[in-house]
């Protein structure tokens, strides 16, 4: 196994255990703790480039990546029930039950259109940019769901550590393989900022409510 493949094992192993803990966090406090625009578009990069663009540019993956795909989209499809089942802990009471559902598939279906077609558009068939382009998002999602709850509902320093670190060694393993888009490059220290910022502030918040951030899982 070469470098780059043990590097992106490495940040598959972090991004998977950020989906694990916030599947165990959002059992345990009734909530979601993935923001769901970027629980619709993970949902739909995996989808697409498991059985899409792989069967339409076959052998652009290897088949390791295609089964951590069906992996990654049965833990996506946990997110997603979370989310419809505890989607009010979140959302202002002024948002009604019967639009609930079309509001969801809405978005849904508007992610995986974007990353459809910004996939053909650039003949991304890798997926690099629409995956960078979605990682850009989530990180600024989580910063955005911290704010509007001003709590740790959902949220750990555990959780944040791992996206960072994991996103950090997807960076280097995509940078090894694509040196030369200065798109990516930017992205990867958009990206770490974003996420040293949610982390830091994941910090400072388990020291304002007296919750040490360590035993907090």
């Amino acid at each position: 196994m070469d470098t780059q493949a043990i590097i992106m094992g490495g940040g598959f192993l972090l991004w998977g255990a950020v989906y694990l803990m916030g599947i165990r966090l959002g059992f345990k406090e009734k909530t979601f703790a993935i923001p769901w625009i970027a629980m619709c578009t993970n949902f739909s990069w995996e989808f697409l480039f498991a059985f899409v663009f792989n069967k339409s540019h076959p052998g652009l993956h290897p088949q390791a990546q295609f089964y951590s795909s069906l992996l990654l989209l049965a833990i996506d499809a946990v997110l997603i029930y979370l989310f419809v089942r505890y989607w009010r802990s979140d959302f202002p009471e002024s948002v009604s039950e019967k639009w609930f559902l079309p509001y969801f598939l809405f978005g849904l279906l508007s992610c995986g259109g974007v990353v459809y077609y910004v996939t053909v558009e650039f003949q991304d068939w890798n997926g690099a940019y629409s995956a960078f382009g979605e990682n850009v998002l989530t990180s600024a999602l989580f910063l955005t769901m911290f704010l509007r709850r001003n709590s740790l509902l959902g949220q750990s320093l555990y959780i944040a550590l791992a996206k960072m670190f994991g996103t950090i060694l997807a960076s280097i393993s995509t940078w090894m393989f694509m040196p030369e888009s200065k798109l990516l490059f930017f992205s990867y220290f958009l990206i770490f900022f974003l996420d040293a910022l949610y982390t830091v502030l994941i910090y400072r918040k388990c020291k304002e409510e007296g919750v040490n951030p360590w035993k907090r899982f």
